[in-house]
């Protein structure tokens, strides 16, 4: 299928993630530093993220692939949002537990 999703330029994308946090699919990660599209078919294509990079590194291409899927998206954001929401909890019981003032950064696999 021919349609419209996001491309990023390596060379410019510096890896400082906002364009991670803009996504809200979860179409975007970072890999070894720097941002990738990491499935087509979660990518939307009303880029959301573009305006976000502060070096112009994602534009638009027409592309033949996966057809966008939403309800693959659903399912991610539900367990992505559970998983963080633990993550916290757990960091918290930690920090609270070691009597400390800082977070612990945990990550859900």
């Amino acid at each position: 299928m021919l349609r419209k999703i996001i491309q990023i330029d390596e060379d410019k994308c510096t890896g400082c993630g906002i364009c991670v946090d803009a996504c809200h699919e979860g179409a975007i990660g970072l890999v070894n530093g720097k941002a990738k599209l990491m499935r087509d078919d979660y990518c939307d294509g009303l880029g959301d993220c573009l305006p976000t990079c502060p070096t112009g590194a994602i534009s638009f291409i027409e592309k033949d692939t996966l057809a966008y899927d939403e309800e693959a998206v659903k399912e991610y954001g539900t367990t992505h949002e559970r998983c963080r929401y633990y993550a916290y909890r757990l960091s918290r019981l930690y920090d609270a537990y070691t009597k400390s003032n800082r977070y612990s950064i945990y990550r859900c696999i």
